[in-house]
């Protein structure tokens, strides 16, 4: 096991559930930003790497044609699906892997 405990996928998944309850109101006026900064169009695909419970992803969802969220953690994605279920977002899709070494090739998104 890493000496980072926030380095391990294990450890973001037994805080899953408190981290999608509180996190977004933290984290969404940063993503609402970073969203305004990269001027993004209606037909734009974007990743969201690290992605968590899926504030920004979230928060672009309305805004372009595709999402793809990536995280380590399986069950913060699924609270990602949850949220964007609720929402009725169905540009949203998930895969877990690490940031890192992403399983995509070059200039997909």
């Amino acid at each position: 096991m890493s000496a980072n405990l926030l380095a391990t996928a294990e450890s973001w998944d037994l805080v899953a559930g408190d981290y999608a309850e509180f996190a977004p109101m933290i984290v969404r006026p940063f993503a609402a930003r970073a969203l305004e900064l990269a001027g993004l169009a209606s037909d734009s695909r974007i990743i969201d790497v690290a992605a968590g419970p899926g504030a920004l992803s979230l928060s672009a969802a309305a805004q372009v044609a595709s999402v793809h969220a990536v995280d380590f953690s399986e069950e913060m994605l699924t609270r990602l699906r949850e949220a964007a279920a609720a929402a009725g977002f169905a540009n949203i899709s998930t895969t877990v892997a690490d940031g890192q070494a992403l399983p995509f090739d070059d200039e997909s998104f």
